[in-house]
């Protein structure tokens, strides 16, 4: 291998490597507390949503607003994601009806986690060296945290890797857009001659048809709840006025108006107008394009496949967590910097098709997208989270935690390395910014993605749970400065041994503790973090049920009663056919040590097995029947 004439073959042997590890070891872990949730319900009812959208125009989610016995508000994470994975999981459930559900679930998401260390190398080989983005890349990799979170976890990682995807696909549209083609012209400057050779009485046509076309477009879609109201205004107008004129009008469509509440017609109506709409809609869209087909071809290639990508990424990936915008802001405020005005144009592109993408994508918006949208955001700024957080050997409300929780958690449950670096890092790319204006996409990466989010979490108090996973998507930015470190290091020395050595060295931490943890390493802390069991949260998704139903496989008798004290979806599953799931009188009990739970159930009971790892119990199973 001659790494000068293929520089980037060190990292797609490292992304076939980890490739073999995780197909491996695909079925060593559990189901997490949440995807019962995701899957089971949020995800099948948006894909329901789709048909039961045009045979009734509904489209609540599973829950409407607050949902009271839970405190669980899934209306307003978008179902992108999770709806892929089980469209994903039932095709291979046809091809193969004998693979565990699970497991097909969690290729999913270690999938989209390869594909998101994918973003994070090649927008670190944006302003670095090779092999300094491989050092980013390995460093990513080898956190213990992350390759757990890659398999169990079916929102946080894969909204952290298409995040990272998002901000790729979006500064290559860029590129696409405004950097120099094979002629030395950009696609803008293209645009822009090919607009000027127009007949002014040919631009007359084109820009009143695009503005009334995208004008139209837009108080249909944003305005569907005014709408539904309005209509609904109207037969209640026409019923109880019924010699009023929406009364008379009425009256000769509907024969039978005496009998039929007025709630009947008015859904009637709103189908009617969805129907006319997406008429509309066809038929306009395809009626411009042909109108720029064949008068201004140019202005097409605006929304090419970089752009086109590009918009999907971010409006899927808004999809999947209301955070997602963060994404595009960050591509728009680096093109504008970088180009200028002239970025305008590609940004409105870029945006639209996000948000035609995010429309499609998550159906609890059609019922109202500026209205959901909005309440959305409000909500999960302070997500209402019932539970108890366990941090530094005390319980807190999630909306109480202390200010130190999230630096304290980043600094634990990194290895050692990585803030060395990091500092280093950012060191470098301010020197070099004050020196010669380089690195400056870098340093505004780290601010605008990592800095000024980890503030507000900290400073506006946001509601925080299972340590850290809620923010996993601001770190990507960290790994990029911890490259930047060795790009500076990787100039003097140039051996290629030497440098490999050092990247071994760098990710010998992680790589050995997950291979003690396995296949529980979501819960590993560095040796700073000194003990752990019952201080910081451990298995809090008792992903350890998996490996306590086959230890009580081989234990249990025929038709044993088990009582599961946790989420008991992630016990069943693999549990023997003939054990029975019980709330009382069990013969076994299988006991998360999450709360503290081990100490408060059955605890005279003699214990028949237990699941730890590094001196943390994740679970217990007691013989409670003589």
């Amino acid at each position: 291998m001659n790494p000068r004439r293929k520089p980037d073959l060190p990292f797609w042997i490292l992304i076939a490597a980890s490739l073999i590890a995780g197909l491996a070891t695909l079925t060593h872990y559990g189901a997490s507390w949440d995807e019962h949730l995701q899957y089971k319900q949020y995800a099948r009812h948006a894909i329901d949503s789709y048909g039961i959208w045009f045979r009734e125009g509904r489209a609540e989610g599973q829950w409407e607003g607050l949902d009271e016995t839970t405190g669980i508000v899934k209306d307003f994470h978008g179902p992108s994601f999770v709806m892929s994975a089980e469209l994903f999981t039932r095709l291979a459930l046809r091809i193969h009806p004998a693979w565990q559900v699970t497991d097909l679930r969690h290729l999913m998401h270690f999938l989209t986690f390869l594909a998101g260390v994918i973003g994070l190398y090649f927008l670190a080989r944006r302003w670095l060296g090779a092999w300094a983005s491989l050092g980013a890349a390995l460093l990513f990799i080898s956190q213990p945290v992350f390759w757990g979170h890659a398999f169990i976890n079916p929102k946080d990682m894969p909204f952290a890797a298409l995040f990272t995807l998002s901000v790729l696909l979006g500064l290559r549209a860029g590129d696409y857009l405004y950097a120099p083609q094979s002629d030395g012209a950009t696609k803008w400057e293209q645009v822009t001659a090919a607009w000027q050779t127009l007949s002014p009485r040919l631009k007359r046509r084109l820009v009143p048809a695009t503005v009334i076309w995208a004008v139209s477009i837009l108080m249909l879609f944003t305005g569907v709840a005014i709408i539904r109201n309005g209509l609904s205004s109207l037969i209640a107008t026409a019923y109880a006025a019924p010699t009023s004129l929406a009364g008379r009008v009425l009256a000769q469509i509907a024969e039978d108006m005496n009998t039929v509440p007025a709630a009947v017609y008015a859904q009637k109506l709103f189908l009617l107008f969805l129907r006319l709409r997406a008429a509309y809609t066809l038929l306009s869209t395809a009626g411009l394009l042909w109108l720029y087909r064949r008068h201004f071809a140019a202005a097409l290639s605006l929304a090419g496949w970089p752009v086109l990508l590009a918009g999907f990424a971010v409006g899927f990936t808004t999809s999947m967590r209301i955070a997602g915008p963060l994404a595009g802001l960050l591509v728009a405020v680096y093109l504008l910097g970088r180009y200028g005005r002239k970025a305008w144009a590609g940004i409105l592109v870029y945006s639209a098709l996000g948000a035609a993408a995010m429309y499609c994508t998550w159906p609890y918006l059609w019922g109202g997208p500026v209205e959901r949208l909005l309440d959305g955001l409000r909500v999960m700024s302070a997500f209402p989270w019932r539970g108890r957080v366990l941090f530094d050997g005390v319980y807190y409300a999630a909306d109480q935690i202390p200010a130190a929780y999230l630096p304290t958690l980043l600094a634990l449950q990194l290895t050692e390395p990585v803030w060395v670096l990091a500092a280093a890092g950012l060191t470098v790319a301010g020197l070099k910014w004050v020196r010669n204006r380089k690195a400056g996409g870098l340093l505004f990466l780290t601010l605008g993605w990592f800095i000024l989010p980890l503030t507000i979490f900290i400073v506006h108090g946001t509601s925080l749970y299972d340590n850290f996973r809620q923010v996993l998507f601001i770190l990507p930015p960290v790994f990029l400065l911890a490259g930047a470190a060795l790009d500076e290091l990787f100039t003097r020395p140039r051996q290629v041994p030497w440098r490999a050595a050092l990247l071994l060295i760098l990710a010998l931490p992680g790589v050995t503790a997950m291979a003690r943890l396995h296949p529980y390493e979501y819960v590993y802390y560095n040796q700073f973090a000194g003990e752990v069991f019952r201080r910081y949260e451990a298995d809090y998704w008792a992903t350890s049920f998996r490996e306590a139903a086959r230890l009580l496989n081989d234990l249990a008798e025929p038709k044993a009663r088990v009582q599961v004290i946790g989420p008991s979806h992630t016990f069943e599953p693999f549990a023997r056919a003939d054990l029975k799931i019980v709330e009382s009188e069990p013969d076994y009990v299988v006991i998360t040590t999450r709360y503290n739970w081990d100490l408060e159930y059955y605890p005279q009971a003699p214990e028949v097995a237990r699941i730890e790892r590094e001196g943390i119990t994740f679970t217990i199973i007691r013989r409670t029947a003589p």
